[in-house]
């Protein structure tokens, strides 16, 4: 399956460094969102939007559904 990471750059519960380990075990790239804490989805809803957005059409494409 796929995976995408994103994390508030002011997450002080799942803070980036550690978000940077789950990425690199996953081997995919980090997001880390300014001016977010833990709830960024909150925070900042418009750039979670856009990043789900463009990771399902990403995902889409790669299984020929675009």
């Amino acid at each position: 399956g796929r995976t995408a990471v994103a994390v508030g750059a002011n997450d002080a519960i799942t803070p980036p460094a550690a978000c940077e380990r789950i990425a690199a075990a996953a081997r995919v790239g980090l997001q880390v969102i300014p001016q977010a804490g833990h709830a960024g989805y909150v925070e900042a809803p418009a750039v979670y939007s856009a990043l789900i957005d463009a990771f399902c059409r990403q995902c889409d494409r790669q299984w020929g559904l675009a």
